[in-house]
């Protein structure tokens, strides 16, 4: 009787300690990357503010339109046009 009341005992106490350890959840945190990481491009966020260097950026950059017209003359070759007679006839 003694044998089997300990047993109980040490069946209970078993029981008793295993419940919270088998209960519990206790899990490493998991890193989430919002893109997947191919080896281009890959960057984590800023240390520290970029607000400087995005300034600097936005000065930097300039949009230049440019539009150009021009005119084309031929002359025949026994004309003998020179850089020089063109200047003096006014069509430069």
């Amino acid at each position: 009787m003694i044998k089997g009341r300990l047993f109980e005992r040490v069946l209970f106490f078993l029981f008793v300690g295993m419940v919270p350890v088998s209960c519990s959840h206790k899990g490493m945190p998991v890193e989430r990357q919002a893109f997947p990481s191919d080896g281009k491009y890959d960057t984590g966020p800023p240390v520290q503010g970029v607000a400087r260097q995005l300034d600097l950026i936005a000065r930097s950059v300039y949009r230049v339109n440019v539009i150009a017209f021009y005119e084309t003359f031929t002359f025949d070759k026994e004309a003998r046009i020179t850089p020089g007679l063109l200047k003096t006839t006014g069509l430069s």
